[in-house]
């Protein structure tokens, strides 16, 4: 049994991919560095191809981030489409302490891990898809950690 155990957390390691993304503006590494984007399943997404997802599947997303600034508010998370006017994924739950430890620790790394349900009603197209970790302080919009990669939904 521990063997089995031991198997499958490799097989873990072995199935998420390494992603190439960008962070969404300039100052965003500043305020927070975020590296290492795993998304399960990515084949070729360290090539900077899209990720492939078929609709009514979910997509594993891992990260690693630095933020320069301390939580004191309610920290939310959000993935959205990218376009003139981003637009938020429907039914995501934002409550940002269920997919990292809140609160995340400032000047240290912190892990983000969250499971995106790819819906049967996303239409099939490649998209720039963000996400978004954030304190909701109201004098606090600008600390974030941010990031883009894509996306192609089949």
């Amino acid at each position: 049994m521990f063997k089995y155990g031991i198997f499958l957390l490799f097989l873990s390691f072995t199935i998420a991919e390494r992603v190439q993304f960008q962070p969404c503006d300039s100052k965003s590494q500043e305020i927070c560095k975020v590296y290492d984007l795993d998304v399960e399943p990515c084949p070729n997404g360290d090539k900077g191809e899209p990720c492939k997802m078929k609709r009514g599947t979910l997509a594993n997303l891992s990260f690693k981030y630095n933020p320069t600034w301390s939580q004191e508010g309610v920290l939310k998370t959000r993935a959205y489409w990218v376009s003139m006017i981003d637009i938020p994924f429907a039914g995501i739950d934002t409550d940002g302490c269920k997919v990292t430890k809140c609160p995340p620790v400032q000047n240290a790394e912190n892990f983000y891990n969250y499971s995106l349900n790819i819906a049967d009603s996303f239409p099939p197209k490649k998209y720039d898809v963000k996400f978004k970790l954030w304190d909701d302080r109201p004098d606090s919009k600008k600390n974030a950690c941010c990031l883009i990669f894509k996306l192609k939904i089949l």
